[in-house]
This record gives structure tokens, sequence and C-alpha cells, in this order.
């Protein structure tokens, strides 16, 4: 949705994982962040709290510099950065802020006169830019083609592995897509999460395909399949049954053109998914009736497509009372079914004049931490962009974690404290 620019409200429950901590993903990387003193103050505080304070660097930005330009000075600090490590991190990943959009860093030849001086280290130019939120490549967007850029095809025949891409957290391992690939002759998925080093990493690369799990990693997806031909799909996370059939049956037919499986695994593959929509189906009716009519408050921090999710519990038959966003898109399908279909309130959380119409309901579930502060409910699932759950499985976990929740009244200052979200 468009809005006019104005004054935001950031409730104190608001955060994530942010730039700085998605990036630290790339094992054994290290972070230098180009900015004046201000704009360093979250990630600074963000990586205290989440334990990679010693793998974060900062050039301070002064007045001179914003005139002349300071493309010298990260080569210099680069210099400087790496004679006092005592390990020299196989990746750097250089952030500049939003004030650069306005400079205009010569960002490819800032990497390519750093990577001529330290040719064992991989260089990335990254943009921290909140403006761009609203383009057509958001930060996160950018931020993903830069961290996916690192894998590298290095052998002629592909790996019978399957990359997770555009997730914070590797697949649980408790979901059926472990099996379904493993009956489509898939040996392994590999997840930037799991990897233990740059190297393992970096062999991401030899994969036979990407599986697209966030819609922000598409773009990185589409530029590797440019680079070295690996194959993708886009299967983000869902929790409609009929999706979840779809995508795998996507997925199948892939891996069919790939030389991946044989047809006569299709009958384990039909009685698997039959058993965990079972399951996920049993699941849902405990949740009910553990929720027991109470509503359902829930936000775009803890699903990628909130719609869709509010959709889901919706037409499972339970009472959403709001749904709370930043931005969304009127064309949304999902959007626009709640509105004709339900009496879910839509709510904006980042126009401050809303924060007099919120009402606070005691005795209620809330998705995400946002919501839990915003409604101010006694049951809290804390939960961060759908968290590894996919499939079948995924909608299990989900059950679970409501269920769960409800077993005592939630301390939501311990909750933010543990998630390591810094306002």
């Amino acid at each position: 949705m468009k809005r006019k620019k104005t004054l935001e409200y950031n409730c104190p429950s608001y955060g994530g994982w942010g730039m700085v901590r998605s990036g630290m993903l790339v094992p054994e990387s290290c972070q230098l962040f180009v900015s004046p003193p201000a704009c360093g103050r979250h990630g600074a505080l963000g990586a205290v709290r989440q334990g990679f304070k010693d793998r974060l660097f900062y050039l301070c930005l002064e007045e001179s510099d914003i005139v002349s330009g300071y493309d010298q000075a990260i080569l210099e600090t680069t210099e400087e950065l790496f004679l006092r490590l005592l390990h020299r991190p196989k990746v750097l990943l250089i952030f500049v802020s939003c004030l650069d959009d306005l400079i205009g860093t010569d960002g490819e030849a800032v990497v390519e006169a750093l990577s001529e001086r330290f040719p064992d280290v991989k260089f990335r130019m990254c943009h921290m830019n909140p403006l761009a939120n609203d383009s057509e490549e958001p930060p996160l967007v950018s931020l993903w083609k830069n961290v996916y850029s690192l894998m590298e095809r290095k052998k002629e025949q592909p790996e019978k592995k399957i990359n997770v891409i555009g997730s914070y957290r590797p697949v649980s391992q408790e979901s059926e897509l472990f099996s379904f690939l493993k009956y489509a002759g898939i040996e392994e998925i590999c997840h930037i999460g799991n990897c233990r080093n740059y190297e393992e990493f970096r062999d991401m690369g030899n994969n036979c395909m990407n599986l697209v799990a966030a819609a922000s990693a598409q773009k990185a997806a589409e530029e590797i399949w440019k680079k070295n031909g690996m194959e993708y799909l886009n299967l983000p996370v869902s929790y409609h049954f009929e999706k979840i059939e779809e995508n795998y049956m996507l997925l199948w037919k892939k891996l069919a053109e790939l030389g991946m499986h044989k047809k006569e695994k299709e009958t384990l593959v039909e009685e698997l998914l039959k058993n965990r929509k079972k399951d996920a189906v049993a699941a849902v009716a405990l949740a009910k009736e553990k929720v027991s009519g109470r509503k359902i408050y829930l936000d775009d921090s803890a699903f990628a497509a909130p719609f869709a999710a509010a959709r889901f519990l919706l037409e499972s038959g339970f009472l959403v009372g709001a749904v709370y966003v930043s931005e969304w898109n009127e064309s949304d399908a999902d959007y626009q079914w709640i509105l004709e279909n339900t009496d879910t309130e839509i709510c904006n959380v980042r126009v401050y004049t809303m924060v007099e119409d919120w009402k606070t309901e005691a005795d209620t579930v809330a998705i995400g931490l946002e919501a839990a502060y915003i409604s101010g409910s006694d049951y809290v699932v804390s939960l961060f962009q759908d968290e590894g759950m996919y499939g079948f499985e995924g909608v299990t976990q989900l059950m679970r974690r409501i269920i769960d929740c409800m077993t005592e009244k939630a301390d939501l200052p311990a909750l933010i404290e543990q998630s390591g979200f810094v306002v």
C-alpha cells in the first residue's frame, strides 16, 4: 500500500534480524559499516546482543567525508582492519547507508581495488537504505543478491543436493520435505545457516537447484541462474493445504526434468504427503479446541505472507481479530478476500495516529511480538518470518506453538529480550 510519508511509530517490540544480522549468516565473514555515527547505533547494539560484536566494524563518517567522498577512506580502513584482526575473514561485506545514494560512491571500483590488494578475501558492497523499501530492489533483496552471489559452481555435474534460500533459519528437520526429496533422489538439503565454514557455503553453488522459500530471494535465484545455469523454483512457505500440495507437485516435476528421480517412487511420495496432511488436519482441530473461540492477532514480522496466513486461519475456523502490517499491496488476493469476507481489521502499524485507536484484548492470542505488544494479548507465539516451518509439518508446528503458548500467560519483555531484537 502506497502511503504519504509522515512521522512513523515503532512499538517497543518492533525489530527483527535486520541487514547486519542477516549478512552475518555468511560463515567466516566480517562487516564494515560506513556511515555517520548515529546510523550505526542499531546495528552495534544488535551485534552486542546477538553475539557477533567481534565481526562488526565501523568507519564513522564526518562532514568532510560527506563533502569530498570516502572511497579512499574505505580502502585505508580495510587495510587497517586486516592488520588488527588476528585472522583475516574470508568475506568482507561493506555496508553503506542511505547517505551514499546522494554521494554516489563507486562501489564497483572500491571492490575491484580491494580484491587486487587482498585476493584471498571476497568483497561485496551492500546498501543499508530504508528509503528503497518501496522500490523494485529493497535492501533485503539487494542483500540476498550479494550474499548468494558468493556461492560458486566449480563442478560440471551438479551435486544431488538442493539449496533452500531466502529463509533466515534452516527447514525444520521434522519437515516431510526431507523424506520427499530423499524419494526424489536428493541426498541433502543445504542452507546457509547450517554451513560450518565459508567453503561449505561457497560449494552450495555446485548443487542442482535453489528452492526459494521467501520472495525476497527470487532475484538472487534469477541472478544465479543467469550466471551459471542453476535451476530454481519459487516455492515460498504456505500454510494452505492446496498450495502445499501444489508446491510439492511442482518440485517433483522439476526434479523429474533434471533426471533426479524414478517414477516408481511416486506411490511412496503420495503416501507420505497424505499422512503428513492428515497429521496437520488433526493439529488444526486440536489447536481450535485449545483456543476455544479466542481472537488471534498476527503481524508481518511473524509471517512473510501475513494475509495468506490470516486467510488460512480464518478458513480453518479461527477468529482473527486483526492483521498488523507496515506496507501492503491492495491487489493482494488474500488481502481482498479478507476485506470482502470477514470483519478482520487491517492495521497499518507505522502510522502514529493509529496508536489512539488500538484496543487491548487481554484474553487473546498473538502471533508475532509486534502483534503481542499492540493487541495486549495474554498468550503469545514468538515467531519471526516463519522460522524454518515448511510444508504440512509447518502447519503442524504452527498449531503446536499456538497450543504451547496457552499453557501460561506471556512475559512479553522477556520474549523481546530472548529474541535479541533492538529498537
